[in-house]
């Protein structure tokens, strides 16, 4: 709920629907607006009258889900870590990033230098075979 782990239809092997949050899923909701439940209240209903039904909740939510909702539930795995998507460049990887993009910019420079002293290549027989 309000989450979508993207591998969870494939180890589940069933279609899935999201509740809550759209995210970048708009215009798929839009198409196939079935496989997506507006709020928790939605969700409560559509659990109770599923008995084979599988949630992913945050650590965080589930326990205000339960008190403004309560329904059966069996928690059958957690994890206490914290799932962080979006982590932070530390200060090695930036200084690894740069250090590419200067490398990448000074050979482009020495190979741009390199052709300019060569001049203008050409393609014509006589030119590119003199001794032919």
């Amino acid at each position: 709920m309000d989450t979508f782990d993207h591998t969870l239809p494939f180890y589940l092997d069933r279609t899935v629907t999201m509740v809550g949050k759209q995210g970048r899923a708009g215009p798929a909701i839009a198409r196939e607006p079935r496989g997506f439940l507006p709020d928790a209240a939605a969700f409560a209903r559509a659990w109770q009258s599923d008995r084979d039904a599988f949630a992913m909740f945050s650590a965080n939510d589930l326990a205000g889900f339960l008190k403004a909702h309560p329904v059966p539930v069996r928690i059958v795995a957690s994890d206490p870590r914290p799932r962080d998507r979006e982590k932070a460049v530390n200060a090695a990887s930036w200084a690894f990033i740069f250090t590419g993009v200067l490398l990448n910019a000074s050979a482009q420079l020495l190979l741009k230098a390199g052709t300019n002293a060569v001049g203008i290549s050409s393609s014509a027989r006589r030119t590119s075979f003199p001794w032919a």
